[in-house]
């Protein structure tokens, strides 16, 4: 099955090339490059990080700020799969600042649980528990159930290695 989706991918890519339809390669390309990163291989990470970049590109040269703020912070989140943190909180804050520029609050709350998780992975509990705070507040004016889940299972996390486990 996952073969069958990239294989689809790749052909709305070139339908898209082939009819000059650039915001449909460009959303494309994104696509292709989130099956190659599903892959987390060192090999396919490469190759979507540099299909992400390649979008990225395209997205800025079309002027679309939904998808340059998407690909941003798939761009984040495949430099912290690479091990590049701080390269990941660099495209974060540029998908945090183009979401809030434009008026998308739930990526916003998602941008700012992502760059929680780095913060919090590298030991800045207080920063994360900020960030997460941030993001909490937003989701319960969306009224998204899934963020709110997220975030308080994040700072569960942050809690444990704090060493505030619970009592018997």
């Amino acid at each position: 099955e996952g073969e069958a989706s990239a294989r689809y991918f790749r052909q709305a890519l070139r339908l898209a090339a082939r009819h000059h339809a650039p915001g449909l390669m460009t959303a494309n390309l994104n696509n292709l490059a989130v099956w190659y990163t599903s892959r987390a291989t060192a090999w396919h990470l490469g190759v979507a990080y540099r299909l992400y970049r390649v979008a990225e590109h395209l997205a800025r040269t079309q002027g679309n700020l939904v998808l340059q703020g998407i690909i941003a912070n798939n761009l984040g989140g495949i430099s912290r799969q690479r091990n590049s943190p701080e390269e990941a909180v660099h495209y974060y804050h540029n998908s945090l600042e183009l979401s809030e520029r434009i008026g998308r609050p739930l990526a916003v709350a998602i941008t700012l649980y992502n760059l929680a998780e780095i913060r919090s992975d590298y030991g800045e509990y207080q920063e994360a528990r900020r960030l997460l705070k941030e993001s909490l507040k937003v989701s319960r004016r969306l009224g998204d159930r899934v963020g709110k889940i997220h975030v308080f299972g994040e700072m569960g996390r942050i809690y444990c290695r704090l060493g505030a486990w619970p009592r018997p």
